[in-house]
């Protein structure tokens, strides 16, 4: 997908249609800022990765556990990322 967000935000909508897939993103989103934060102010650089790639785990199982479909990332990770943002 190459379109502009106002044209992605209904696809990424349908794709988190679930309380607990949008409760699992927010989840996600907070163990990522926690992960990079966390790597800024401590100095530890490795936090960060793991706290995207922990991010990402809980994100992903979301919708192959709960939502039965694909996650949107596949489509744009720009506008998926602004979409876990905006979502939040």
């Amino acid at each position: 997908f190459m379109g502009p967000y106002r044209d992605f935000w209904p696809i990424y909508l349908g794709a988190h249609r679930g309380v607990w897939t949008q409760r699992f993103h927010l989840l996600a989103s907070l163990v990522g800022a926690v992960g990079v934060f966390g790597a800024i102010g401590t100095g530890e650089i490795l936090l960060a990765p793991a706290g995207i790639l922990l991010a990402l785990t809980i994100a992903f199982s979301s919708h192959f556990l709960i939502e039965g479909n694909r996650p949107t990332i596949a489509l744009n990770p720009l506008w998926s990322a602004v979409g876990d943002v905006h979502m939040c």
